[in-house]
């Protein structure tokens, strides 16, 4: 019989914690965890221990995600964990099962919420994980839990300078890039706002009532959040979209996830505000941990005040707390907007991977690559997108 990689990797087998299930790996002994409760010590194991994660894949997210949107819509975990010969967890694939279309569909937490999703690896593992074993360790997880597809989208290409081990696979760009900025010793502060910026930014600050900062209690939360929805559902309603947070558990998720960690200083989502002149002129929520901050969603109030470009000033009051703390990088989002070229010159381009394991998972996986493709497409057409936009203001949502 030929000797391939993965023939001749370890198959040893390790002790598994209470609530999970062991199975031979290609890399090493993994765990597939199907109670989120089982996989959190592992999870903030994996995260204490220095590993590579952007600020979507701690815990505490991926939590407050799953208990208010994610089990709403009939997500069940399927939690990936490879352990080293010592039994400390190596890397993990975050991942949820759901269907959709009739497949069983594996995917990263948070959906649509998340803008930057990856595996949680060590740089140790980042070499281990190589595309043959990446392959077998898929098809080993297929096999037992009845996966057709694996759709890993919205990833970055590489995170703090060490290869994301999925981009080694086929995949195709994602509709949209996120675009981040740096704060380095040589540049630690934000890039200066534009003179006219600078100039309403004055104007502002001599409102009567104006307040710029992040949200310190449960009452101040709970009293932003209600303007932010009432922000969204007015901008929607004129540009004739969907209101996305009006969907089941959305607004629940941020809330709780506004919540969470509040008290200690370290929410989940913090909130920032700028008011002025008896209003929340804008509004901006962003996750956070030791290398990035990164916007979740914004709104700017509908009234004239909106003219004073509120939310390009929140923004860069932002940046200077988050160059306060040190924090190196930021990037608003998912998608391409004028302001961020102000404040972003970098563009990390994400790439969705899909992994098909059956007859439908491959009927899937070429219906999304082409629907995915498309929408990229459209989105890098600037003319289009401005036809589309008027068509829709004069449309019912």
């Amino acid at each position: 019989m030929e000797t391939t990689e993965e023939s001749r990797m370890s198959l040893a087998v390790l002790p598994t914690p209470d609530g999970l299930r062991a199975n031979r790996s290609s890399a090493s002994s993994i765990s597939v965890v199907e109670d989120l409760a089982a996989a959190a010590p592992l999870w903030r194991e994996l995260e204490r221990s220095g590993a590579l994660i952007t600020p979507y894949q701690h815990f505490e997210w991926a939590a407050q995600w799953y208990e208010h949107v994610g089990r709403r819509d009939g997500a069940t975990p399927l939690i990936v964990i490879g352990f080293d010969r010592d039994t400390r967890p190596l890397y993990m694939l975050p991942l949820i099962r759901q269907r959709l279309h009739g497949a069983q569909l594996a995917a990263f937490f948070g959906s649509s919420h998340s803008n930057l999703n990856m595996p949680v690896f060590t740089p140790a593992a980042a070499a281990e994980l190589t595309p043959a074993r990446l392959r077998r360790l898929l098809r080993e997880i297929a096999a037992e839990h009845g996966i057709d597809l694996f759709a890993l989208a919205g990833q970055p290409r590489a995170w703090q300078g060490t290869a994301n081990p999925f981009a080694r696979l086929a995949h195709q760009p994602s509709p949209d890039d996120v675009y981040f900025g740096t704060l380095t010793p040589e540049h630690p502060a934000p890039p200066r706002l534009p003179s006219g910026l600078r100039k309403k930014e004055r104007q502002i600050t001599k409102m009567e009532g104006y307040r710029c900062g992040i949200a310190a209690d449960a009452a101040e939360v709970d009293r932003l959040l209600a303007f932010f929805r009432a922000h969204k559902a007015a901008r929607f309603a004129t540009r004739g979209i969907r209101n996305v947070f009006d969907d089941p558990g959305v607004m629940d998720f941020i809330a709780a996830a506004c919540h969470d960690g509040l008290a200690e200083g370290q929410p989940v989502i913090e909130l920032h505000a700028l008011e002025a002149g008896g209003d929340v002129l804008a509004i901006i929520g962003a996750v956070s941990n030791r290398q990035r901050l990164s916007v979740m969603f914004s709104s700017i109030t509908p009234s004239p005040h909106s003219r004073k470009s509120p939310g390009i000033i929140l923004a860069s009051q932002m940046l200077a707390d988050c160059a306060a703390r040190g924090v190196p990088t930021f990037d608003f989002g998912a998608g391409r907007a004028d302001f961020k070229d102000h404040f972003c010159p970098h563009a990390e381009h994400r790439f969705d991977c899909y992994l098909p394991c059956s007859t439908r998972g491959h009927l899937l996986a070429a219906t999304l690559r082409v629907s995915k493709a498309l929408k990229r497409g459209l989105k890098a057409n600037a003319s289009l997108m401005k036809a589309i936009s008027a068509v829709r203001r004069r449309a019912p949502a």
